[in-house]
């Protein structure tokens, strides 16, 4: 039997313990637990804090449904109406009642939301739906409502349910929005600027935007066309996503910013790739980082989700299937494996 390499055997425990969570879940495993004791300690330790390693699902607003590690398709999901993710909870719309749902995905419970049509704007119409949705940690939810390149920020307090949008602010082309330090930003599409909206409520309890200021003029973006998410990273920064459509044979490729807030002077600051252990998740209804090694995912990747050609999923007719796109961008290679939506 040839000698082992010295240099795989004399690897710290907490080297190995990390190159056993980027195997496959099974046979792989297995086979590392045989290599040598150290290899058995490091497979038997990850084994005891993870178990056999988490299953991770992305559902997607079509009804698809992936498993990672692997993003091995797992049939369709059961769940009609769902658009997304909402923080921790499944945003859903209801047809029948003309309403938006947030579910618990733990233990079910349904929230209902009021109707937009109670949303007071003599711009407002019946085709104009919910295109992202967020809920700070006391309870108040902002939404983008309104159309493709014709949209608001409106506020929900549960407490009084009722939709508000600000007076004075106008109607733009979101991109996306995010909060961050405990304000909200948004970002647009036409100039990329990135907003800030002071948040607050009046005596009555109902919530309203009392300010909006432009923060950072342009976006960095150096493509023809693309689309932006923002990402609010696991240690805290405010990040931009790019992907740039750039219609050759790699049809896309992915640029990554940072916010570098200021009192006077902010701007975006280009970043090459991701720590080790973080994974972005962009989408039109939600983004998330999320620690890699703790989900079974590798690094380094950002997962690209339901790019349709409306923020939204609502259509003015609801058998009309719209085009879904998905895939896996790995920032070291710039290979994209797509998943087959």
């Amino acid at each position: 039997m040839a000698a082992k390499p010295a240099a795989v055997l004399g690897l710290p425990i907490d080297v190995m313990y990390r190159v056993v969570g980027r195997l496959p879940v099974g046979v792989d495993r297995l086979h590392a637990a045989k290599v040598c004791r150290q290899w058995r300690a490091a497979v038997r330790r990850r084994r005891r804090r993870h178990g056999n390693g988490p299953v991770v699902y992305l559902a997607l607003v079509n009804g698809k449904v992936f498993s990672f590690p692997g993003a091995k398709p797992a049939g369709p999901s059961r769940c009609p109406g769902y658009l997304g993710v909402c923080n921790d909870q499944l945003l859903f719309e209801d047809r029948d009642y003309c309403c938006y749902r947030l579910v618990s995905p733990f233990t079910g419970r349904a929230t209902a939301l009021p109707n937009l049509s109670a949303i007071r704007d003599e711009q407002m119409s019946l085709d104009m739906s919910i295109h992202k949705m967020l809920v700070r940690p006391d309870g108040l939810i902002a939404a983008i409502v309104g159309r493709e390149h014709f949209a608001k920020v409106a506020l929900c307090s549960l407490e009084n349910f009722s939709w508000s949008v600000g007076a004075g602010d106008q109607w733009r082309w979101y991109e996306d929005m995010v909060y961050h330090d405990g304000k909200l930003y948004a970002l647009v599409a036409n100039g990329g600027d990135l907003l800030a909206f002071d948040l607050g409520y009046e005596d009555n309890g109902e919530a309203i935007i009392s300010g909006v200021k432009t923060v950072i003029t342009g976006s960095g973006y150096s493509g023809l066309r693309g689309m932006r998410y923002l990402v609010k990273s696991r240690s805290g920064e405010l990040l931009m996503v790019n992907k740039i459509m750039n219609g050759t044979e790699k049809p896309y490729a992915f640029e990554l910013y940072k916010a570098v807030l200021r009192s006077w002077g902010s701007k975006w600051e280009r970043v090459t790739p991701l720590d080790c252990d973080e994974v972005l998740f962009a989408g039109r209804l939600s983004s998330r980082a999320v620690h890699a090694d703790r989900e079974g995912l590798e690094g380094y990747q950002i997962f690209f989700l339901d790019d349709t050609v409306g923020m939204s999923s609502r259509t003015s007719a609801p058998w009309v299937q719209l085009s879904h796109h998905a895939g896996v961008y790995d920032m070291l290679t710039g290979n994209i494996t797509r998943l087959a939506c």
